[in-house]
């Protein structure tokens, strides 16, 4: 025990002395947290610049209109715009286009309305093959809808005074043929901003898991010889199998405090945690099997590595990768299927579920378990370990037999 708490207190050092190591462990989750839960954090809400050119006479009936625009959420902003020739210019102009779509109120509008005939809007918008144009022109579209619909409600009402009670359903039906009743349904799991910030955070927690694991798996040999340290603790009495817990320990404890200040960057951005002790502890268990599964790649590449230079390009190879197409950064859902089949087997992938399904979602601890740590998960992380801790021992082997 005296040799591990005096090896880690050695990394400690060595993490404070290092600017790169505190880059990588202190420095960059910091950053990333922050960073990606103020750019993911919010619901994206699309918006739009909304140009507006009013022909008819300044009635009541337009300053509603122009009212109703104005209070519409999805309205980032509202141009009126004195005539079609600007609304025209402002729609052709190069992106940033001062306008989405265009919304023209021709003259006698107000009149058609206001003795019951049929009055017209016109849209413009830039006839071009894009998602944005169109998106545009729905929320457009969609501003008009829900103006008309109160329009002919006040019409439908107007009438149905008039109108014998028998021949009232046909009139109703002849205004509207078809009524759409629309019914939110509430999800099983709501996805709040601060649910989104948490989940960030737990996610950065286990890329700096992966990362470390990988970085310290692979350089723990080459590191001891570069540093000539390998002799020394060859010939100690300890034998290899300490110095091989030191090195897991020292993954482990870069990757609790890279973790320690992820979570507390989401916390600082607004993100709220599940923190019930049964829950803390399943996340903590499972960023550390998530560390020790990507230290055992680490290894495997510290046997293939013939310096610590190659064997640190090889992890970062394997670790980037990963962060992106094993579902671990990106959620499963926008992975390409074949992708998302990679991630449901990825070790990595399936101990961040689990964590992130404690501390974001609320689930049950033994519930979280059983649906993302199957047996299986853990029994390839058993086996990865064990063949890099054997190929670990061969390298410390042939160090002995050959040691130049």
């Amino acid at each position: 025990m005296g040799f591990l708490a005096g090896y880690l207190a050695a990394q400690l050092r060595i993490l404070l002395r290092s600017r790169s190591t505190l880059f990588w462990v202190v420095v960059f989750p910091l950053i990333m947290t922050l960073l990606f839960t103020s750019l993911w954090g919010k619901p994206a809400t699309p918006k739009i610049d909304l140009g507006l050119v009013v022909e008819d006479e300044h009635t009541a009936i337009v300053e509603g209109i122009v009212r109703g625009i104005n209070a519409t959420p999805m309205v980032d902003d509202l141009i009126v715009l004195d005539s079609r020739e600007e609304l025209l210019e402002q729609l052709r102009a190069p992106p940033p286009r001062g306008v989405d779509v265009g919304i023209v109120v021709p003259q006698g509008f107000s009149r058609n309305i206001s003795t019951g005939r049929q009055a017209c809007l016109e849209l413009l918008y830039l006839d071009t093959p894009s998602s944005w144009t169109n998106t545009s022109l729905a929320i457009a579209r969609g501003i008009v809808d829900e103006l008309s619909r109160r329009i002919r409600e006040h019409f439908l009402e107007a009438a149905l005074r008039y109108t014998p009670q028998q021949y009232r359903p046909y009139v109703v039906a002849l205004a509207e043929p078809v009524k759409v009743r629309v019914e939110p349904v509430e999800p099983e799991t709501a996805v709040t901003e601060a649910q989104v910030k948490a989940w960030i955070a737990l996610s950065m927690a286990v890329v700096e898991a992966l990362f470390i694991g990988l970085l310290v798996g692979a350089t723990s040999f080459h590191e001891e010889k570069r540093l000539g340290m390998l002799p020394a603790l060859l010939s100690s009495p300890l034998g290899s199998w300490s110095l091989l817990a030191a090195r897991l320990l020292t993954a482990l404890l870069y990757t609790g405090i890279a973790s320690a200040v992820a979570i507390a960057a989401g916390a600082l951005a607004g993100a709220e945690y599940s923190a019930s002790p049964a829950a803390v502890a399943v996340a903590a268990a499972m960023i550390a099997l998530a560390t020790l599964f990507s230290a055992s790649i680490g290894l495997v590449i510290s046997g293939l590595a013939k310096r610590q230079e190659a064997a640190e390009a090889m992890a970062n190879a394997v670790a980037f990768p990963l962060m992106f197409i094993g579902g671990i950064w990106v959620p499963k859902w926008m992975l390409p299927p074949l992708l998302q089949r990679l991630a449901e087997v990825l070790p990595v992938s399936r101990m961040a579920d689990a964590a992130r399904a404690v501390i974001v979602y609320g689930q049950g601890p033994g519930e979280a378990l059983a649906e993302h740590t199957p047996p299986t998960v853990l029994a390839a992380t058993a086996v990865f370990l064990a063949i890099g801790v054997l190929l670990y021992r061969r390298l410390l082997e042939k160090s002995i037999e050959h040691p130049g």
